[in-house]
Protein backbone atom coordinates (compact mmCIF):
# COMPACT_ATOMS: atom_id res chain seq x y z
CA UNK A 1 0.00 0.00 0.00
CA UNK A 2 1.36 3.41 -0.94
CA UNK A 3 -1.14 5.54 0.98
CA UNK A 4 0.16 6.42 4.46
CA UNK A 5 -1.49 7.15 7.79
CA UNK A 6 -0.92 10.85 7.20
CA UNK A 7 -2.74 10.48 3.88
CA UNK A 8 -5.58 8.79 5.77
CA UNK A 9 -5.86 11.71 8.19
CA UNK A 10 -5.76 14.25 5.36
CA UNK A 11 -8.57 12.48 3.53
CA UNK A 12 -10.61 12.15 6.72
CA UNK A 13 -10.18 15.82 7.61
CA UNK A 14 -11.15 16.88 4.10
CA UNK A 15 -14.30 14.77 4.29
CA UNK A 16 -15.28 15.99 7.74
CA UNK A 17 -14.48 19.70 7.82
CA UNK A 18 -12.56 20.69 4.70
CA UNK A 19 -9.54 20.60 7.04
CA UNK A 20 -10.73 23.45 9.28
CA UNK A 21 -9.80 23.29 12.96
CA UNK A 22 -12.30 25.83 14.31
CA UNK A 23 -15.49 24.10 13.15
CA UNK A 24 -18.39 22.90 15.34
CA UNK A 25 -21.31 21.29 13.52
CA UNK A 26 -24.99 21.36 14.44
CA UNK A 27 -24.65 18.14 16.46
CA UNK A 28 -21.78 19.44 18.58
CA UNK A 29 -18.93 17.61 16.84
CA UNK A 30 -15.70 19.56 16.98
CA UNK A 31 -12.76 20.52 14.89
CA UNK A 32 -10.86 19.26 11.91
CA UNK A 33 -11.90 15.64 12.44
CA UNK A 34 -15.36 16.31 13.94
CA UNK A 35 -14.86 14.50 17.22
CA UNK A 36 -17.50 14.07 19.90
CA UNK A 37 -17.52 13.65 23.66
CA UNK A 38 -16.83 9.92 23.61
CA UNK A 39 -13.81 10.37 21.35
CA UNK A 40 -12.28 12.98 23.64
CA UNK A 41 -13.03 10.91 26.73
CA UNK A 42 -11.08 8.06 25.17
CA UNK A 43 -8.26 10.42 24.19
CA UNK A 44 -7.97 11.85 27.71
CA UNK A 45 -9.28 15.36 27.08
CA UNK A 46 -12.80 15.25 28.51
CA UNK A 47 -14.67 13.67 31.42
CA UNK A 48 -18.13 12.20 30.92
CA UNK A 49 -20.75 14.77 31.91
CA UNK A 50 -23.49 12.24 32.71
CA UNK A 51 -25.99 13.56 30.17
CA UNK A 52 -27.62 11.25 27.69
CA UNK A 53 -28.82 11.84 24.17
CA UNK A 54 -30.99 14.90 23.57
CA UNK A 55 -32.74 16.37 20.56
CA UNK A 56 -31.15 19.35 18.85
CA UNK A 57 -32.98 22.06 16.90
CA UNK A 58 -33.29 19.75 13.89
CA UNK A 59 -34.87 17.03 16.02
CA UNK A 60 -31.80 14.78 15.84
CA UNK A 61 -30.46 13.03 18.91
CA UNK A 62 -26.98 14.15 19.98
CA UNK A 63 -24.81 13.61 23.06
CA UNK A 64 -22.36 16.44 22.61
CA UNK A 65 -23.55 19.23 24.88
CA UNK A 66 -20.06 19.72 26.39
CA UNK A 67 -21.37 20.70 29.83
CA UNK A 68 -18.87 18.54 31.71
CA UNK A 69 -15.25 19.05 32.71
CA UNK A 70 -12.12 19.11 30.58
CA UNK A 71 -9.02 17.41 31.95
CA UNK A 72 -6.50 20.09 30.99
CA UNK A 73 -4.52 17.74 28.76
CA UNK A 74 -2.12 19.78 26.61
CA UNK A 75 -3.57 22.94 28.14
CA UNK A 76 -7.10 22.36 26.80
CA UNK A 77 -9.59 23.41 29.47
CA UNK A 78 -12.66 24.22 27.36
CA UNK A 79 -14.33 23.65 24.03
CA UNK A 80 -13.00 27.00 22.84
CA UNK A 81 -9.47 25.92 23.77
CA UNK A 82 -9.85 22.69 21.81
CA UNK A 83 -11.18 24.42 18.69
CA UNK A 84 -8.20 26.78 18.73
CA UNK A 85 -5.57 24.11 19.42
CA UNK A 86 -4.40 22.30 16.25
CA UNK A 87 -1.75 20.37 18.18
CA UNK A 88 -4.35 19.00 20.59
CA UNK A 89 -6.67 18.02 17.74
CA UNK A 90 -3.91 16.14 15.96
CA UNK A 91 -2.97 14.42 19.21
CA UNK A 92 -6.60 13.50 19.95
CA UNK A 93 -7.27 11.92 16.55
CA UNK A 94 -4.16 9.76 16.77
CA UNK A 95 -5.02 8.51 20.23
CA UNK A 96 -8.61 7.88 19.27
CA UNK A 97 -7.79 5.97 16.10
CA UNK A 98 -5.62 3.70 18.25
CA UNK A 99 -8.41 3.37 20.81
CA UNK A 100 -10.89 2.49 18.06
CA UNK A 101 -8.57 -0.28 16.93
CA UNK A 102 -8.39 -1.64 20.48
CA UNK A 103 -12.19 -1.77 20.54
CA UNK A 104 -12.32 -3.41 17.11
CA UNK A 105 -9.89 -6.09 18.26
CA UNK A 106 -11.77 -6.59 21.54
CA UNK A 107 -14.84 -7.55 19.49
CA UNK A 108 -12.70 -9.71 17.15
CA UNK A 109 -13.78 -7.61 14.18
CA UNK A 110 -10.14 -7.47 13.07
CA UNK A 111 -10.66 -11.06 11.89
CA UNK A 112 -12.72 -9.71 9.01
CA UNK A 113 -9.65 -8.10 7.46
CA UNK A 114 -9.19 -9.47 3.95
CA UNK A 115 -12.78 -10.68 3.60
CA UNK A 116 -15.10 -9.19 1.00
CA UNK A 117 -18.45 -7.63 1.88
CA UNK A 118 -20.71 -6.36 -0.90
CA UNK A 119 -17.72 -6.31 -3.21
CA UNK A 120 -15.57 -4.29 -0.79
CA UNK A 121 -12.32 -5.76 0.52
CA UNK A 122 -12.23 -5.10 4.26
CA UNK A 123 -9.04 -3.40 5.45
CA UNK A 124 -7.86 -2.01 8.77
CA UNK A 125 -8.15 1.59 7.62
CA UNK A 126 -11.59 0.92 6.17
CA UNK A 127 -12.78 -0.48 9.49
CA UNK A 128 -11.41 2.59 11.29
CA UNK A 129 -13.24 4.80 8.79
CA UNK A 130 -16.49 2.93 9.34
CA UNK A 131 -16.12 3.10 13.12
CA UNK A 132 -15.41 6.82 12.80
CA UNK A 133 -18.78 7.25 11.13
CA UNK A 134 -21.04 4.98 13.17
CA UNK A 135 -19.02 3.69 16.09
CA UNK A 136 -17.64 0.21 16.59
CA UNK A 137 -21.18 -1.02 17.21
CA UNK A 138 -22.23 0.13 13.76
CA UNK A 139 -19.19 -1.52 12.23
CA UNK A 140 -20.00 -4.77 14.01
CA UNK A 141 -23.57 -4.71 12.73
CA UNK A 142 -22.36 -4.18 9.17
CA UNK A 143 -19.69 -6.88 9.22
CA UNK A 144 -21.57 -9.54 11.16
CA UNK A 145 -24.61 -9.19 8.89
CA UNK A 146 -22.39 -9.68 5.82
CA UNK A 147 -23.42 -6.22 4.63
CA UNK A 148 -27.16 -6.78 4.96
CA UNK A 149 -27.35 -4.14 7.70
CA UNK A 150 -25.82 -0.88 6.51
CA UNK A 151 -26.05 1.78 9.25
CA UNK A 152 -26.24 5.41 8.17
CA UNK A 153 -25.56 8.66 9.98
CA UNK A 154 -28.02 11.51 10.40
CA UNK A 155 -27.07 12.88 7.00
CA UNK A 156 -27.74 9.59 5.23
CA UNK A 157 -24.06 8.70 4.75
CA UNK A 158 -23.63 4.92 4.97
CA UNK A 159 -20.97 3.07 6.90
CA UNK A 160 -20.29 1.08 3.73
CA UNK A 161 -19.30 4.29 1.95
CA UNK A 162 -16.73 5.06 4.65
CA UNK A 163 -15.41 1.49 4.77
CA UNK A 164 -14.83 1.73 1.03
CA UNK A 165 -13.59 5.34 0.87
CA UNK A 166 -11.03 4.94 3.65
CA UNK A 167 -9.89 1.44 2.77
CA UNK A 168 -6.38 0.63 1.62
CA UNK A 169 -4.30 3.02 3.73
CA UNK A 170 -1.21 1.79 5.57
CA UNK A 171 -1.99 2.72 9.16
CA UNK A 172 0.24 0.19 10.92
CA UNK A 173 2.38 2.98 12.38
CA UNK A 174 -0.46 4.05 14.67
CA UNK A 175 -2.02 0.63 15.27
CA UNK A 176 1.16 -1.07 16.48
CA UNK A 177 0.96 0.90 19.71
CA UNK A 178 -2.81 0.54 20.08
CA UNK A 179 -2.54 -1.46 23.29
CA UNK A 180 -1.01 1.61 24.94
CA UNK A 181 -2.88 4.21 22.95
CA UNK A 182 -2.91 7.05 25.45
CA UNK A 183 0.31 8.38 26.92
CA UNK A 184 0.29 6.96 30.45
CA UNK A 185 2.46 9.68 31.96
CA UNK A 186 0.04 12.26 30.58
CA UNK A 187 -2.92 10.25 31.87
CA UNK A 188 -1.39 10.21 35.34
CA UNK A 189 -1.03 13.99 35.19
CA UNK A 190 -4.65 14.32 34.12
CA UNK A 191 -5.78 12.10 36.98
CA UNK A 192 -3.95 14.33 39.43
CA UNK A 193 -5.62 17.37 37.89
CA UNK A 194 -9.07 15.94 38.56
CA UNK A 195 -8.26 15.03 42.14
CA UNK A 196 -7.27 11.37 41.86
CA UNK A 197 -3.61 11.60 42.89
CA UNK A 198 -4.09 8.90 45.52
CA UNK A 199 -4.85 6.35 42.81
CA UNK A 200 -1.80 7.47 40.86
CA UNK A 201 0.51 7.12 43.85
CA UNK A 202 -0.86 3.74 44.86
CA UNK A 203 -0.59 2.39 41.30
CA UNK A 204 3.00 3.57 40.98
CA UNK A 205 3.98 1.82 44.21
CA UNK A 206 2.27 -1.42 43.25
CA UNK A 207 3.52 -1.73 39.68
CA UNK A 208 7.05 -0.31 39.65
CA UNK A 209 9.22 -2.77 37.73
CA UNK A 210 6.35 -4.81 36.30
CA UNK A 211 7.14 -3.75 32.76
CA UNK A 212 3.53 -2.82 32.03
CA UNK A 213 1.53 0.36 31.62
CA UNK A 214 -1.57 1.38 33.56
CA UNK A 215 -4.89 1.37 31.76
CA UNK A 216 -8.02 3.27 32.63
CA UNK A 217 -11.65 2.27 32.28
CA UNK A 218 -14.10 5.17 31.91
CA UNK A 219 -17.33 4.20 33.64
CA UNK A 220 -20.31 4.15 31.29
CA UNK A 221 -24.03 3.74 32.01
CA UNK A 222 -24.74 0.26 33.37
CA UNK A 223 -21.20 -0.39 34.61
CA UNK A 224 -20.56 -2.02 37.98
CA UNK A 225 -17.25 -2.98 39.55
CA UNK A 226 -18.15 -6.63 39.02
CA UNK A 227 -18.72 -6.04 35.33
CA UNK A 228 -15.53 -4.04 34.92
CA UNK A 229 -13.53 -6.73 36.72
CA UNK A 230 -14.88 -9.43 34.38
CA UNK A 231 -14.02 -7.33 31.31
CA UNK A 232 -10.40 -7.08 32.40
CA UNK A 233 -9.93 -10.57 33.89
CA UNK A 234 -9.60 -9.15 37.40
CA UNK A 235 -11.24 -9.55 40.77
CA UNK A 236 -13.09 -6.66 42.37
CA UNK A 237 -10.52 -6.76 45.17
CA UNK A 238 -7.67 -6.21 42.70
CA UNK A 239 -9.43 -3.16 41.27
CA UNK A 240 -10.12 -1.73 44.72
CA UNK A 241 -6.46 -2.21 45.69
CA UNK A 242 -5.27 0.27 43.06
CA UNK A 243 -8.27 2.61 43.42
CA UNK A 244 -8.26 3.73 47.06
CA UNK A 245 -10.55 6.63 46.17
CA UNK A 246 -13.37 4.10 45.64
CA UNK A 247 -14.62 3.66 49.19
CA UNK A 248 -17.99 2.12 48.37
CA UNK A 249 -17.84 -0.76 45.89
CA UNK A 250 -21.51 -0.24 45.05
CA UNK A 251 -21.13 3.40 44.05
CA UNK A 252 -19.19 4.41 40.96
CA UNK A 253 -20.16 7.38 38.82
CA UNK A 254 -20.63 7.58 35.08
CA UNK A 255 -17.51 9.22 33.64
CA UNK A 256 -15.30 8.16 36.55
CA UNK A 257 -11.88 6.77 35.58
CA UNK A 258 -11.08 3.41 37.17
CA UNK A 259 -7.41 2.39 37.18
CA UNK A 260 -6.80 -1.09 35.74
CA UNK A 261 -3.63 -2.90 36.93
CA UNK A 262 -1.01 -3.16 34.24
CA UNK A 263 -0.22 -6.85 34.54
CA UNK A 264 -3.63 -8.05 33.40
CA UNK A 265 -4.87 -8.49 29.85
CA UNK A 266 -8.26 -7.03 29.00
CA UNK A 267 -10.85 -9.35 27.52
CA UNK A 268 -13.94 -7.50 26.40
CA UNK A 269 -15.43 -10.65 24.95
CA UNK A 270 -16.33 -12.02 28.40
CA UNK A 271 -14.51 -15.26 27.78
CA UNK A 272 -15.96 -16.00 24.36
CA UNK A 273 -13.74 -17.95 22.02
CA UNK A 274 -12.57 -15.86 19.04
CA UNK A 275 -13.98 -16.89 15.72
CA UNK A 276 -12.52 -16.55 12.25
CA UNK A 277 -14.93 -15.65 9.44
CA UNK A 278 -14.38 -18.33 6.82
CA UNK A 279 -16.34 -16.83 3.97
CA UNK A 280 -18.73 -14.08 3.00
CA UNK A 281 -21.71 -16.40 3.34
CA UNK A 282 -20.75 -17.37 6.89
CA UNK A 283 -20.10 -13.86 8.15
CA UNK A 284 -22.86 -12.71 10.47
CA UNK A 285 -24.86 -15.95 10.27
CA UNK A 286 -25.67 -15.63 13.97
CA UNK A 287 -25.72 -11.89 14.74
CA UNK A 288 -25.35 -10.92 18.39
CA UNK A 289 -27.01 -7.83 19.82
CA UNK A 290 -24.60 -5.03 20.78
CA UNK A 291 -23.57 -5.00 24.42
CA UNK A 292 -23.99 -1.84 26.46
CA UNK A 293 -22.72 1.32 24.82
CA UNK A 294 -21.41 -0.34 21.67
CA UNK A 295 -23.28 1.96 19.36
CA UNK A 296 -21.53 4.92 20.96
CA UNK A 297 -17.96 3.79 21.46
CA UNK A 298 -16.77 5.22 18.18
CA UNK A 299 -17.12 8.69 19.63
CA UNK A 300 -17.20 10.43 16.29
CA UNK A 301 -20.04 11.86 14.35
CA UNK A 302 -20.59 13.10 10.96
CA UNK A 303 -20.42 15.44 9.07
CA UNK A 304 -20.05 19.18 8.98
CA UNK A 305 -22.65 21.13 7.04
Amino acid sequence: MSKTFEDFLTALAQKESSRRYGIENYSGYLGKYQVGEYALIDAGYYLHDGTGARKNAEGKYVNNDWIGHWTGRKGVKSKVDFLSAPEAQEDAIRHHVANLWKQIKALHLDLYEGTTVNGIVITKSGMIGGAHLKGVGGLKSYLKSAGRNIPKDGNGTSIEHYVSTFGGYDIESILKDACGATDNAENHRVMTTVGQSRSKTNLAKKHVGNGGNAQHHVVRPGDTLSRISRMHNLSVAEILTVNPSITDRNRIAVGQKVVIPSDKTASHSYGKTPYAPASHSQVGSTPRQPWWGETFVGGFRKKWN
